[in-house]
């Protein structure tokens, strides 16, 4: 990733902010292809997310919407909301970028679809260290669409935080690398599958999502992933579920909070896991 492909960013006067389901939109009937496809494939995840045009246009799935979505257009995802799961092989070409959001800490990565493919690479993603932005937009859920719950200017500090969300994004990328600590690809690519996880406590983390993120086949992901951390990546998931755990039952938390924080179906499915962990 480079300032090239983020320069739509750094030009304020382009953005158009917008919540999920929210922007210029396409009635469903306008393009049924698109419509038909994305009823079978949606994605809805307790994690805060952002989307970014940085070229080309496109009409995007969007809380049973079709939002238009172009250079310097930005749409806010809050936990659960839902959306289009990937892009299927006759959309247009262009370059979005996806801001996943944990807790004060944001990873970035492109996602560019040329010619009914999609293409993504390790070096086109990257964490950005915790920054304050004056709110938790991870914090924030549904009611968020819900103007006489949410008042307005809660919303509109949430569209202003994505602005400093941008601007260390673009601090991120200016950043030299420093002598000593250059990685090679696959170690660099391990790094950052373990950041990921460890982000998100192992939650809503499947194989199928990290290998769409960090553009690698599964099989790849898993061997380079084993080769250079020593572990498995269920393995990995699990070290950071137990962490989560340990620090949460120490708190006073039930296991009924806990199973529901780790993403578990249940409290069921949770004490099995336990005790398969000897814990």
């Amino acid at each position: 990733m480079n300032l090239a492909d983020l320069e739509v960013l750094q030009k304020q006067e382009n953005h158009n902010v917008y919540f999920a389901g929210e922007g210029v939109t396409v009635p469903a009937h306008k393009n049924r292809r698109l419509s038909d496809w994305i009823t079978r494939n949606t994605d809805c995840h307790p994690r805060a997310e952002i989307l970014v045009g940085l070229s080309g246009k496109s009409l995007y799935g969007s809380c049973g919407k079709l939002v238009e979505i172009s250079p310097g257009t930005a749409v806010i995802f809050p936990p659960y909301a839902a959306h289009q799961r990937g892009y299927p092989d006759f959309y247009p070409d262009v370059t979005h970028l996806w801001i996943s959001i944990f807790q004060g800490k944001f990873f970035a990565y492109l996602r560019r679809i040329e010619n009914g493919r999609m293409t993504g690479n390790p070096e086109d993603s990257f964490f950005v260290p915790e920054i304050s932005i004056g709110c938790d937009i991870s914090g924030f859920n549904q009611q968020i669409f819900n103007e006489k719950l949410f008042p307005a200017a809660v919303r509109l500090s949430l569209k202003g935080a994505v602005y400093f969300i941008f601007a260390a994004i673009l601090d991120k990328i200016r950043e030299p690398e420093e002598s000593g600590k250059i990685l090679s690809r696959h170690t660099a690519v391990t790094d950052k599958i373990r950041q990921y996880i460890a982000a998100c406590s192992g939650h809503d983390v499947s194989l199928d999502k990290l290998s769409h993120i960090f553009g690698y086949s599964k099989y790849h992901l898993l061997r380079v992933f084993k080769k250079h951390a020593g572990m498995t990546i269920q393995n990995c998931i699990d070290e950071h579920r137990i962490k989560h755990t340990t620090n949460a039952l120490a708190t006073g938390k039930s296991k009924k909070i806990i199973s529901a924080e780790l993403g578990f179906s249940g409290p069921t499915a949770f004490s099995r896991w336990l005790r398969s962990k000897s814990l």
